[in-house]
């Protein structure tokens, strides 16, 4: 019954190649993605929405054609349930998100991934389909190294393409370019070990070109994965000539150390012809090596029937006692100093610790469905235990959990499994090529996965993708061995209406957004010319067809709050707070518009939410000093003088709680703190001592006082009238003398204050 169902399937897959909209459909699959990591690895909003819609077109291409003939084919095998699980809660987690807007992007990002596992695992219908898209994922990723290798050079303009000695290219950063590196370069084995003699020549030479920029990133969580990955790779039950592709690994190393050794350092001291020279001594090594193994072969000297696999482990254990013994005279001085610096008192390998420990952590507030897509961005500066600055957690399975919960999480681990259980599955019934390929694409996912652990590859939608389509390319070989159950046929029209229906829906989400950034970016040419209503009209047209961005509601509320619309101001102003929760500026900005509403408590209450939810930030606490102090003085000009006091007394305490915040840290978290450390400032001493001043604890206001002076001058004109309420009339006129000299601008202030502050005494 089963063979009967391939042979059917066989027809089918023939049938299928013989469709005009096939091709172009794959075609386009192949556009997206091969081009991707030529657009700064799709890390931002605006490819991804592109590359969303471009998505979707080709999914409608193949997806009509398939209900029309066949029905529906969806959710026939494990990774088809996880995928979509894995969309579903990014979907679900956006109705508790901290930021709407950032959910929404997530949400954006997870249906590009969707629609390409789709593709990929519907196109591939037999052998040569999956090694075309393997190619196109190779191709893209050597243009990517040699536009590494060129922005180095100077030979082309990459932004951050090449810092501090170390290759970043168009993914812009050096970690997870060495991550796609070497799951690509596995992904080259598996097509090397499959080719003839002649093509061997050109999968040998492309990975060496990618291991050049591999080593030339300077990686170190991806040198450390390095020999794991090679070890799976030659673990392979089914792989015949085990040697073989040990030595495939031992050559293009070499050659890829060997240019190492010269490529960057003459790079760096713009020797390009040197440069170049080292380049084309580590890729001879590899061609003549490539050479003697297609005569070792001919001449029958390695045979599959060989226990290659004793001989093997010998080999190696020579190899790697070599390797301990003298790796720092083998490899590329820039890559021993490297390796020399991993330590876990580094301060970067401890916050890869510590972060993901911090997404534990703030996952309790919602485990189950997360905080929605972009919470760690959104809200890390809330939990954070001492003062960094990472949107990322360096760890995707954490920042996955924080944003989705668990039940996110599992789909997304379940992604591995379900590989995993399928890929095994395929290895048992699939002839040998097939068995290198299924195995590569393991390897390959599972190195992605590992490198993700400790960085925020899959931030980058360029290598996500690629990572979504060897999931596909497994569920399309899945489906040729393992039918597919076809849903629905001969129900077209219901079903035709419905995926347009899903395809309309997937469209809306990125083109409204891209209409409402039109809008915004109009809005503020017009703000600039000093035309307000134009200004407004624009940005009501971006609040509505961006209905989850807090930052165009808090632009409305100062433009309505400009035109005295007081009202509109204060309505814009909450719906942009309840769109982005943990944000310190937002709460900062409508703590600022509420000032000029001549609402002090509201004023007030925002900016201590705005310090809550950055509580390790200097300005925070800069900005929370100077609002109670003009809290305090509109207070007593209003004559309400308890909520005065209420003011000056928080004010007065600000020294004593940073005191106390930094007191609190531990051993670990002072050793990561990186940054200037929070401290009372001289602006904040200075409006402590204001508090203390008119609380009538004249001896601290005059120590903070003196502390303030030194880095702010306005402090001269409070030790004048402190030294006025003590009786020193000398001192007192000095102190005038130099305040007039060194900050005139405070002396109206100042003459308004001394006259205000007789009935403070008298109250």
């Amino acid at each position: 019954m089963k063979q009967g169902k391939r042979e059917r399937k066989k027809i089918d897959t023939r049938e299928q190649k013989d469709s005009f909209l096939y091709w172009l459909a794959f075609v386009g699959l192949w556009g997206l993605i091969f081009l991707p990591p030529y657009f700064r690895g799709l890390f931002f909003n605006t490819e991804q929405n592109t590359a969303l819609i471009f998505a979707l077109i080709v999914f409608s291409l193949w997806w009509f054609v398939k209900v029309k003939d066949e029905g529906v084919d969806i959710l026939n095998n494990p990774l088809d349930w996880f995928v979509l699980g894995l969309l579903l809660s990014y979907i679900i987690a956006y109705f508790g998100a901290v930021n709407q807007k950032l959910a929404i992007v997530e949400i954006i990002k997870y249906m590009l991934y969707f629609n390409v596992f789709w593709l990929a695992s519907r196109l591939v219908i037999d052998y040569k389909s999956s090694v075309s898209l393997l190619n196109v994922i190779i191709l893209s990723a050597v243009g990517v190294a040699l536009a590494g290798i060129f922005s180095a050079m100077d030979w082309i303009s990459i932004k951050d393409g090449f810092v501090d000695n170390r290759i970043y290219s168009t993914l812009q950063y050096p970690n997870t370019l060495a991550s796609y590196l070497l799951a690509v370069s596995i992904l080259a084995l598996g097509l090397w070990q499959n080719s003839k003699k002649h093509y061997k020549y050109g999968y040998i030479v492309l990975t060496y070109i990618m291991m050049v920029v591999f080593f030339g990133t300077n990686s170190r969580g991806a040198f450390l994965l390095l020999p794991i990955m090679l070890v799976l790779t030659l673990a392979n039950p089914w792989l015949k000539y085990r040697i073989e592709a040990f030595f495939f690994w031992v050559f293009v190393l070499l050659g890829s150390l060997i240019a190492n050794n010269g490529l960057i350092p003459n790079i760096v001291e713009d020797k390009i012809g040197l440069a170049w020279l080292w380049f084309f001594i580590g890729l001879a090594v590899v061609i003549v090596a490539q050479l003697g193994l297609n005569i070792i072969r001919e001449k029958g000297i390695i045979k599959s029937e060989l226990p290659q696999g004793k001989i093997l482990l010998v080999v190696m254990i020579v190899l790697i006692a070599i390797s301990f013994l003298g790796w720092q005279y083998v490899l590329p001085e820039d890559i021993t100093n490297r390796l020399a610096t991993i330590s876990l008192d580094d301060s970067s390998l401890g916050s890869r610790v510590y972060w993901p420990l911090e997404a534990f952590k703030m996952v309790k507030e919602s485990p189950i469905f997360g905080l929605g897509g972009g919470a760690w961005e959104a809200s890390y500066h809330h939990f954070q235990g001492y003062y960094y600055q990472s949107t990322q957690v360096h760890n995707d399975f954490a920042q996955t959990l924080m944003q989705v919960g668990y039940v996110g999480l599992t789909f997304f681990v379940g992604l591995w499994f379900a590989m995993l259980y399928m890929g095994f599955r395929l290895l048992k019934v699939v002839d040998d090529n097939l068995k290198n390929i299924q195995w590569a694409l393991m390897v390959g996912v599972i190195s992605l996965g590992a490198h993700a652990f400790i960085d925020f590859d899959f931030s980058l939608s360029a290598v996500t993708i690629v990572l979504f389509v060897l999931f596909g390319i497994t569920a399309g070989i899945y489906s040729q061995q393992y039918p597919n159950k076809t849903w629905f046929k001969g129900a077209t029209v219901p079903v035709v209406v419905l995926s347009a229906v899903f395809i309309i829906l997937q469209l809306v989400l990125p083109i409204t957004l891209a209409i409402a950034s039109s809008n915004a970016s109009k809005g503020l040419e017009a703000y600039r010319s000093g035309n307000m209503e134009a200004t407004i009209n624009y940005f009501e047209k971006a609040r509505t067809y961006d209905p989850f961005a807090a930052s165009y509601r808090i632009d409305l509320a100062n433009f309505y709050l400009s035109q005295g619309e007081e009202v509109k101001a204060e309505e814009y102003l909450l719906a942009a707070v309840e769109r982005d929760k943990y944000n310190s500026e937002v709460y900062k900005k409508a703590s600022q518009i509420y000032f000029n509403l001549d609402n002090i408590d509201k004023a007030v209450e925002y900016m201590e939410l705005s310090r809550d939810s950055n509580r390790w930030h200097q300005e925070t606490w800069n900005d929370l000093a100077q609002m109670y102090y003009y809290g305090a003085i509109m207070s007593m000009e209003s004559g309400d003088y308890d909520l005065a006091e209420a003011y000056l007394n928080k004010a007065s305490t600000i020294p004593d709680q940073i005191s106390a915040k930094m007191g609190s840290l531990g051993e670990w978290e002072n050793s990561l703190w990186r940054s200037n450390r929070l401290r009372a400032s001289a602006d904040i001493y200075l409006y402590a001592g204001i508090g203390n001043y008119f609380t009538d604890n004249l001896k601290i206001a005059e120590e903070y006082f003196n502390v303030a002076v030194k880095s702010n001058n306005e402090a001269l004109w409070w030790l004048a009238l402190l030294k006025e309420r003590q009786g020193q009339n000398q001192e007192m006129a000095e102190l005038y003398e130099r305040a007039q000299a060194e900050h005139p601008e405070f002396e109206n202030n100042f003459h308004a204050i001394s006259n205000m502050q007789e009935a403070w005494w008298n109250r």
